[in-house]
C-alpha cells in the first residue's frame, strides 16, 4: 500500500486539503496557510481535492 492509499481511508480516490495539512506541514515545515497554498497550487483540475496523479506530482515536487 502506498502513502496515498494510507491517507485515503474513505477510499474515495482523492484526498481533501484537510487530510493533507498534517502530513504536509510536518514534512515541509510550512505553516497551515503555506501548506494550504502549496496543496491548492497542485490541484491541477481545481476541484478542491487531490487525486492520486496530483498527489504523485505533489510528492515529486516535495522530494526533488
Amino acid at each position: 500500500m502506498d502513502y496515498f492509499d494510507h491517507l485515503d481511508v474513505a477510499r474515495h480516490g482523492f484526498l481533501t486539503i484537510d487530510q493533507l495539512l498534517g502530513p504536509i506541514t510536518h514534512i515541509t515545515g510550512l505553516d497551515e496557510t503555506g501548506a494550504r497554498e502549496f496543496i491548492t497550487t497542485l490541484d491541477s483540475n481545481e476541484d478542491g481535492h487531490i487525486d492520486k496523479q496530483e498527489f504523485i506530482t505533489m510528492w515529486s515536487v516535495m522530494f526533488e
